[in-house]
């Protein structure tokens, strides 16, 4: 017989770990199918929402607050960019495409722009999904002189639905 679980003195529990350093310690999975630490279940949200539950419906994983709000976890693909925008003229703008395997129109693009790279507030990065795989960034200057943001490694966020 292998032990698989182990109770210590002090009540910690360890699935996988001989040496638990939690309430609940689940030893890593390895690369192998079948051998996640923590695998959910699809099923059907609480009727009532109870602060600290976490849900999988299949679809959207949702932790509840401390106020009973559930919240849905963030899903989404992450990329990032070293871009070097040229001068960029009075009430005009620069763009750079950025490939983002997933990414379709309509998701949402959070930018994390390299401190940098900021610039005051007439001068404004945004980005979007242009096509499939592809994150437009655009430097909008609407200054009345010409701007030249320094180059530096943007972060990309695509929310997925």
């Amino acid at each position: 017989l292998t032990e698989r679980l182990r109770i210590t003195n002090t009540g910690n529990i360890g699935i996988g770990t001989n040496s638990p350093t939690a309430l609940l310690h689940v030893s890593a999975g390895t690369s192998n199918a079948n051998t996640a630490p923590l695998k959910l279940t699809a099923g059907t949200n609480l009727t009532t929402p109870e602060a600290g539950a976490i849900e999988w419906n299949g679809t959207n994983l949702f932790v509840t607050n401390s106020s009973n709000v559930r919240r849905t976890v963030n899903q989404g693909i992450t990329a990032n960019a070293t871009l070097n925008f040229p001068p960029t003229p009075s009430n005009s703008f620069n763009s750079f495409q950025v490939t983002v395997p997933g990414a379709v129109p309509g998701d949402v693009v959070s930018l994390g722009i390299p401190d940098s790279s900021a610039q005051d507030e007439i001068g404004i990065f945004s980005a979007w999904v242009q096509a499939n795989d592809i994150v437009k960034i655009r430097f909008n200057n609407y200054s009345s002189t010409t701007l030249d943001p320094n180059s530096g490694t943007f972060g990309i966020f695509v929310t997925k639905f």
